[in-house]
C-alpha cells in the first residue's frame, strides 16, 4: 500500500523518530487472515523469495 505512513506505537528509543515512509507492507497469514508482521519503508521490496504474493482489493 502507498501513501504517507507513520507508526506512532512502534518501540523506538528514546529520542528517536517514529517509523515513517511511504509503503506499508502487510504479511498475513493466508489460512487465517491474521496479521503476522508489518513495515514502513520508503521503497517497494523485493518479494521475490517469499513465495506467491498476492494484492489485497481496495
Amino acid at each position: 500500500m502507498t501513501g504517507q505512513f507513520v507508526d506512532k506505537n512502534g518501540f523506538e528509543p528514546p529520542g528517536q523518530p517514529d517509523p515513517s515512509g511511504s509503503v506499508l507492507v502487510i504479511t498475513l497469514d493466508k489460512d487465517t487472515q491474521l496479521v503476522n508482521d508489518y513495515g514502513i519503508m520508503s521503497t517497494l521490496p523485493d518479494t521475490s523469495s517469499v513465495g506467491r504474493v498476492y494484492k489485497v482489493r481496495s
